[in-house]
């Protein structure tokens, strides 16, 4: 025999979806209040007897509990809950769900950009000084959790006003979440900036081949976001290891002429090889 409590869980299970957070748990508590559908005990009673944490595993600190009503959740909703408000799916998951790559990744990256940060440098940089921080290994996020096979890292950036980031609906087996992410060009920019972050560099230039990129939006995006190091040399080289030597020459005449030798990504070795076109050094064959 249903019970009130039994009810007003059925009730929020229609109201939410498979997890949120505490602000969302409030929030259909609150809806079906003002309805009259439920009493305030038997919501309370309903969150102490049906409402789960969900069982994720913080390395460090926890950055915001979920919660579910149902065993039945996967991935993809761990992700829409995540990202509701500032945070987006950025880098190896947004190559996924922009359909950049066929594998779905077991590391997801959730992001959000810090208000009024931007990259600054007070002297002009130099190639020995350059060459110094390419040679070290990325910086790796400490905030990052667990759950089953999959892991979460939460990535902080620079300020670019939501530059590029967007709604997408994702529908699988009949249910639908809508996911925040970077949209394809701006995707292509940040796994460009952060290899290490996307797959490596062999799935990077699957990923420029797989791309419909709208270069003039791809152009604007890289320029407003003000940064630090030439990384259009990169992206130059990534497009035409992709085979889009056309894409590759327009983009040349869209950027300045490169000054500095770069780099393909961190660990620099001397064992690299040079390409001339983008005065870029890279680890080799791809």
């Amino acid at each position: 025999m249903s019970t009130s409590t039994d009810t007003a869980a059925l009730e929020l299970s229609k109201l939410l979806p498979p997890v949120f957070d505490n602000e969302k748990l409030n929030e259909a508590m609150s809806t079906l209040l003002k309805q009259g559908t439920c009493s305030v005990a038997a919501l309370n009673n309903a969150k102490q007897k049906h409402v789960k944490k969900v069982a994720v595993r913080w390395n460090t600190q926890s950055n915001g509990t979920l919660f579910t009503l149902t065993n039945e959740f996967n991935v993809e909703d761990l992700l829409t809950a995540w990202t509701r408000k500032d945070r987006f799916i950025s880098h190896y998951s947004a190559m996924y769900f922009n359909e950049l790559t066929e594998q779905m990744p077991v590391q997801h990256y959730i992001s959000r950009e810090v208000k009024g940060r931007k990259s600054v440098i007070k002297t002009a940089i130099s190639k020995e000084k350059m060459k110094q921080s390419f040679m070290k290994s990325p910086r790796e996020t400490t905030l990052y959790c667990r759950f089953e096979k999959s892991v979460f890292y939460f990535l902080l950036h620079n300020d670019t006003k939501r530059l590029g980031i967007t709604n997408k609906k994702i529908t699988r087996n009949g249910k639908t979440n809508v996911i925040q992410l970077t949209d394809v060009e701006r995707t292509l920019i940040d796994i460009s900036i952060a290899p290490h972050h996307s797959g490596g560099i062999s799935n990077i230039v699957s990923a420029f081949r797989n791309a419909r990129i709208d270069l003039k939006k791809l152009k604007n995006y890289y320029l407003s976001m003000e940064l630090t190091y030439p990384y259009f040399q990169r992206i130059g080289f990534f497009l035409e290891k992709a085979g889009k030597s056309d894409l590759a020459r327009k983009w040349q005449s869209m950027m300045p002429e490169p000054e500095l030798e770069f780099f393909l990504d961190k660990n620099y070795t001397r064992s690299w090889k040079f390409d001339e076109s983008w005065k870029l050094f890279h680890p080799g064959a791809l």
